[in-house]
């Protein structure tokens, strides 16, 4: 009997889950908060209000009797009635406001609570009459009308709870916008790694496929000597190379990104170290037919890294010698200005497009034309010379040579030799 697993995935991922619970939690915190606020300013209110009440209740209980001329003087808010040493209310037409429907006929010491009376509410006191006096009164039940007080604290509670709730929508949608923010850089390292690691498999694959396919056939030949094999161990060794030099690369990279290059500034002349180090490209350019243009500017000094200099340009005429057709020219141009140094190289080839532009200096990238073909390269230098620029904070560009062709601008501080 087959027995099948079920593969199917949840309806909501993990990541969804986080994302919900990274709203909902906030959330339950805002409103606990605002319940808990809300909850201990009805608790202050209640305590003004109880104390203000009292006040007035002992007044007229320990002060003077409360006639019921001087009742008809209170405002709508207040009620005051007087009870006997029976708890029956007394209702003589001389204390105390009028009777009405609602109000308890029989009342004892220690009644505090908030009633209903005729629809309104009223915080309800009772307490001991100490004045002496002819009516027979021995208890007081003073009515606070809290009407006033519950809608102030039924608008505020309102009001407060709309705020709290768009605060708290705006501090989500802050924290959503910002994270999304926060997280992008590291959403484009782990692409860009993730990228880098297949580019580099795909890189490594193709010279392992012809080193064990000319290792194979050596091994399926064993009677030939190495001299009929010569062709094929060529390959292998070019095939070797080119690994090599791609690791080599890719150590380059990896001690920038890690911070680990080393800078050593001097105050050098430009001039004198690229007019030494166009000499080999020259005669390179002459066996291939092409012409190279030497347009260097004598005496250009500069302090920074002269070994980074050397080989950003080296990449850069290597590249250019490469991606350039037979007849066409390759240059190099090196003008300053009083706090400038600008080094070009270009060439007259096909050129790239605008879209590879874009994506000139990714690693492993290589325009999908002309400038490519049978050229042998990893797709680093461009990288490597962006690296560089970035470590020593030079400025550099790529763009279109016109009118036709390709061209690497590198532009850096000159600081003279006493800055």
């Amino acid at each position: 009997m087959k027995i099948e697993e079920n593969n199917r995935k949840s309806p909501i991922s993990k990541n969804t889950m986080f994302k919900i619970l990274n709203i909902v939690i906030p959330f339950a915190i805002f409103l606990l908060s605002t319940i808990f606020i809300i909850q201990i300013w009805k608790m202050q209110l209640m305590n003004d209000l109880t104390s203000r009440t009292k006040k007035y209740g002992n007044e007229f209980a320990q002060t003077k009797i409360l006639t019921r001329q001087e009742a008809y003087t209170l405002t709508n808010n207040w009620y005051v009635f007087y009870y006997d040493e029976d708890g029956k209310c007394i209702v003589n037409g001389q204390i105390g406001s009028p009777f009405f429907e609602g109000v308890p006929e029989s009342c004892l010491e220690g009644v505090e609570e908030v009633i209903e009376l005729n629809d309104l509410s009223y915080l309800c006191f009772s307490m001991p009459v100490t004045l002496e006096n002819d009516y027979g009164a021995k208890y007081l039940v003073i009515f606070r009308n809290i009407e006033s007080e519950n809608a102030m604290f039924e608008k505020g509670t309102a009001i407060s709870v709309t705020i709290m709730l768009l605060a708290m929508a705006l501090v989500i949608t802050y924290s959503v916008i910002m994270a999304k923010f926060q997280i992008k850089p590291y959403k484009k390292l782990v692409a860009s790694s993730n990228r880098m690691i297949s580019d580099i498999s795909h890189e490594l694959n193709t010279p392992l496929a012809i080193i064990k396919t000319n290792v194979d056939n050596i091994l399926a030949h064993s009677e030939k000597t190495i001299e009929d094999s010569s062709d094929k161990l060529m390959v292998i060794l070019d095939e070797a190379t080119r690994m090599r030099r791609m690791v080599r690369d890719l150590l380059e990279l990896s001690r920038s990104d890690n911070n680990r290059v080393v800078i050593n500034k001097t105050y050098c002349n430009i001039s004198h170290l690229l007019q030494d180090l166009v000499e080999p490209f020259e005669l390179m350019c002459e066996m291939d037919d092409k012409t190279f243009v030497s347009d260097i500017a004598p005496n250009v000094m500069a302090t920074t890294d002269a070994d980074k200099i050397r080989q950003a340009v080296m990449i850069l005429l290597d590249n250019a010698v490469k991606y350039t057709r037979k007849g066409d020219a390759i240059i190099i141009q090196v003008r300053h200005s009083s706090t400038k140094v600008r080094i070009s190289v270009a060439d007259t080839g096909p050129g790239v497009s605008d879209e590879d532009l874009e994506k000139i200096f990714d690693r492993f990238y290589r325009a999908d034309n002309s400038r490519t073909q049978s050229t042998g390269g990893s797709g680093l230098g461009l990288s490597i010379v962006k690296s560089i620029a970035q470590t020593l904070k030079w400025t550099i560009n790529a763009g279109h040579n016109y009118p036709h062709g390709f061209r690497v601008d590198i532009e850096m501080d000159k600081i003279s030799e006493n800055d």
